[in-house]
């Protein structure tokens, strides 16, 4: 770094202005899109993967926060990996492991969890803001 200029490259700027406008546009349609993940976000987590169960509380303030965003006509997604269904390599066997699709809405709905969709597919949904 010279000194004389920004930690940015120049291409980030526009970039990050590009990105604050789509926002703006997303918002203003009423198609802004956030993803949240599931576990630590949500989901307490406080034990770890432990045996795969849903056993935690809601992480304190997010109900009230997805409320909000429910609010302000934002689409909510809820992605993680449990909710994906697929083939798993246990020793030498392949195995078919199946998602937690309805456990994760079973545990989202017992806790007023708002939400429009959750992800069940690999890697993260396309989205505003994660």
């Amino acid at each position: 770094m010279t000194g004389e200029g920004t930690y940015f490259t120049d291409s980030y700027i526009p970039r990050y202005k590009s990105m604050q406008r789509q926002i703006y546009d997303a918002r203003k349609s009423g198609s802004f899109v956030i993803a949240v993940d599931f576990d630590g976000v949500l989901h307490s987590y406080e034990e770890g993967w432990k045996d795969g169960s849903i056993y935690g509380q809601p992480v304190p303030g997010c109900v009230e926060a997805l409320k909000k965003f429910q609010t302000c006509g934002i689409k909510i997604i809820i992605h993680s990996a449990r909710a994906v269904s697929k083939w798993v390599q246990i020793e030498k066997d392949q195995v078919f492991q199946h998602g937690q699709l309805d456990q994760m809405a079973t545990w989202l709905k017992k806790h007023n969890i708002v939400y429009d969709e959750i992800w069940n597919s690999p890697g993260k949904p396309l989205a505003h803001c994660y």
